[in-house]
This record gives C-alpha cells, structure tokens and sequence, in this order.
C-alpha cells in the first residue's frame, strides 16, 4: 500500500510542474461521499484513485479532466442530505 501511495505522489509531484494554466488540482475530501458512492453503486474503487480523489477531488491536465465528486453532485444523487 505504501508503493501506491509514492507512485500517487509522484504523480501529484509531476502535474505540481505544468503551470497553472495547463493543471487542475481540486480541494481534498473530507467527508465519507467515496465510500457511500461505491455502496451505491456496488463497486470498491481501485485504491490509487480513491487517494488521488481523496486528495485532490478531480484534476485536470491540459483539458483532459476527471471529475471528483463535489457537493452538488453528491446532494444530486443523493449521497449528502
């Protein structure tokens, strides 16, 4: 587990050398939204992404974007009351 969170740093580490304008990190989650998003939708997240999401609640590089789970989304589907 230790190995997938360097490797996950290390990615981190290397959008933190694009500038501003070509990199997106999002704000960490703090709340449990991952965890009751997969008892949705029946389905554990692979370990790596639920770091990288945890930390940095979707990013972007160069316009190819994945998205995190926000608030908004979260209350949509009912995952935050």
């Amino acid at each position: 587990m230790t190995e997938i969170i360097n490797r996950c740093e290390l990615v981190v580490a290397e959008f933190n050398k694009f500038s501003e304008d070509l990199v997106y990190l999002g704000r960490p989650i703090s709340d449990n939204r991952l965890e009751v998003f997969e008892s949705q939708i029946d389905f554990i997240l692979p370990f790596d992404f639920k770091y990288l999401l945890k930390k940095h609640n979707g990013f972007s590089l160069n316009g190819t974007e994945v998205y995190g789970i926000d608030e908004s989304l979260a209350l949509l589907i009912g995952l935050k009351r």
